[in-house]
């Protein structure tokens, strides 16, 4: 029933038949039934519900080596930082973060966790994430994914005391920067 609801997008009738259950019904995937009730719970505002069942999933490490279910489990932790849930989702970014070796994954994972400590005012703290994910060993700090963290690094420094650095960061992606120091920030 909770398959014709979704089919149907009636996403509240879906989810109240997926509630009814503890469990995935044993003929069903349990991964993307977790993920469903997941994104279903916070996309209608049951922040605590969808993130009990992240958790869940996080249990799991062998199903978030797939780079699509993993993709999908994003989507629903994007669905919380939009709901201004920044921190649940950077405690469940940092699960993920710890249950895979992937080091592109692991690169994006941290471009996602400042974005939320961004989101929470911790600027500092986010600026770091953002220079670890352009440094990352998945990447080389001329491609288009490092220099967009390392502006959003600069972006970040500039809400801090470290104005200083925050320019010589912006310098540095414009160009003018004057040497391999301005990397290291």
């Amino acid at each position: 029933l909770a398959q014709m609801g979704l089919a149907e997008e009636r996403f509240t009738t879906a989810l109240g038949w997926m509630n009814r259950v503890s469990q995935p019904p044993p003929e069903m995937n349990p991964g993307p039934w977790w993920l469903t009730r997941a994104r279903l719970r916070i996309q209608l505002g049951d922040f605590e519900g969808g993130t009990a069942d992240v958790e869940r999933i996080l249990d799991h490490p062998d199903w978030l080596a797939e780079d699509a279910f993993r993709d999908r489990l994003l989507q629903v932790l994007f669905d919380l930082q939009e709901a201004d849930r920044d921190a649940t989702a950077l405690r469940l970014f940092r699960g993920i973060y710890q249950a895979i070796e992937a080091a592109g994954a692991r690169r994006e994972l941290l471009f996602w966790m400042a974005e939320s400590r961004e989101a929470l005012g911790q600027h500092r703290q986010a600026a770091t994430l953002y220079l670890r994910s352009a440094a990352h060993p998945a990447g080389t700090l001329g491609d288009p994914w490092s220099r967009t963290a390392r502006f959003r690094a600069a972006k970040a420094l500039a809400e801090t005391p470290y104005t200083a650095d925050a320019k010589r960061l912006f310098r540095r992606l414009l160009g003018t920067g004057s040497s391999q120091q301005d990397l290291a920030i």
